[in-house]
């Protein structure tokens, strides 16, 4: 969620170590959530970029346009207030932000648990459908996602926030500023986001470029 690897304040060393370098060095596919707003607490050359360029194929990545960096943070309104004014919140609304944070955590879980359950010739091939098909073909199992609090919760939040219908976006085309077409168990969830501009999701290896949308 909105990772950070070394910056000013923690170079890298031995009590620091680079995540990204670790996660380039394995190759591993991961999930991102990003921040659009970028700020002290997420500095350009040490945020979500890296750690979308060092990871592998099939990677998910989800930026909300309007969120800061501690948009993901849990505490009394107060507090959150607070940091928000201090570190560049951002204008999008919390609940939406961790509500859209879930949806996609839980969908790549049970993704990569369904993955892990196949025989290996039925994975790899998995795999290779998901590359060429941008990741719109998800296991059947996670079309129960749209059913879950999570998902029903950021699509009530953003259809009501934003007046749009919870459907799923239409197809993307590779490189279109609304990034690759969402995986079918998250459209429910999070085609009303992308409908609003408020969040591109990309796949790496899939159907648009492997440089996010935000990134330019």
């Amino acid at each position: 969620m909105d990772p950070v690897d070394n910056t000013r304040q923690t170079p890298e060393s031995a009590a620091y170590p680079s995540a990204c370098k670790a996660l380039a060095a394995t190759n591993a596919s991961v999930a991102i959530a990003g921040a659009g707003v970028i700020g002290a607490t997420n500095p350009d050359g040490s945020n979500w970029r890296r750690f979308w360029a060092s990871a592998g194929p099939g990677s998910w990545l989800s930026v909300i346009s309007r969120a800061g960096h501690t948009k993901w943070l849990q505490g009394s309104r107060a507090e959150c207030w607070c940091l928000d004014r201090a570190f560049s919140g951002g204008g999008a609304a919390r609940e939406v932000v961790l509500a859209a944070t879930a949806a996609c955590m839980v969908a790549w879980f049970r993704q990569q648990l369904a993955e892990a359950s196949m025989p290996h010739p039925q994975q790899q091939q998995r795999q290779q459908q998901q590359q060429q098909q941008g990741g719109r073909e998800v296991n059947a199992e996670s079309k129960a996602l749209a059913q879950q609090p999570a998902a029903r919760q950021v699509a009530v939040s953003a259809a009501a926030t934003h007046g749009a219908a919870a459907v799923a976006p239409p197809p993307c085309a590779p490189g279109s500023p609304r990034g690759a077409p969402l995986p079918e168990a998250l459209a429910p969830a999070l085609g009303p986001l992308v409908e609003a501009a408020e969040l591109v999701f990309s796949i790496k290896g899939g159907a648009s470029a492997t440089s996010h949308p935000l990134e330019a």
